[in-house]
């Protein structure tokens, strides 16, 4: 396991200050940057814009079909509209209060004990290991959304710890 202090001297090594770019937030290829949620973001974001379930979240692309051909989603995603995430005004996010975990920690995904970093126009920012954020957490394995490979099918994220990354998202700060 990675340890929280290499966790975060690779973060702050690699630096980071989002742009507010809204890149990361649109479509750039088929089924790329997919915003995976979970039921409690899905009730937060609810609670903040007062909109129904079906007009945040839509299931996740790939689906388990059981023998009597009902179908269940492995996931949700936010819902897209003109291929960029449906809560992008252009370049502001409309519910940045209650963004998803993954949005908050993006750039950064940690692949088994490997941090992946996706690219983005706001690395090689200088970020004081403070706002890194990771030297507070109890555990570096759940501090970032993990992924893994799926059935030889590429690769899917798996259901991060939304605690410790609460936890993260409250003291990482985004500059802009």
């Amino acid at each position: 396991m990675i340890s929280i202090k290499s966790l975060t001297e690779k973060i702050t090594s690699i630096g980071f200050e989002c742009r507010r770019c809204g890149t990361c937030c649109r479509c750039v290829s088929p089924d790329s940057n997919l915003v995976m949620v979970s039921p409690g973001e899905v009730r937060a974001i609810i609670a903040s814009t007062g909109l129904v379930w079906d007009r945040i979240a839509e299931p996740y692309p790939a689906t388990i079909n059981d023998r009597s051909g009902a179908r269940f989603t492995l996931g949700w995603y936010l819902r897209r509209e003109n291929d960029r995430c449906r809560f992008l005004d252009e370049i502001t996010c409309t519910i940045y209060n209650s963004r998803p975990w993954i949005c908050r920690t993006y750039p950064f995904v940690l692949d088994e004990d490997m941090l992946v970093v996706s690219s983005c126009e706001g690395l090689g920012q200088p970020l004081p290991e403070q706002e890194a954020g990771l030297s507070q957490l109890p555990s570096c394995s759940a501090s970032l959304p993990k992924r893994r490979k799926s059935g030889g099918s590429g690769r899917s994220f798996s259901r991060p710890h939304y605690r410790q990354m609460r936890l993260w998202s409250s003291i990482v700060t985004v500059s802009g």
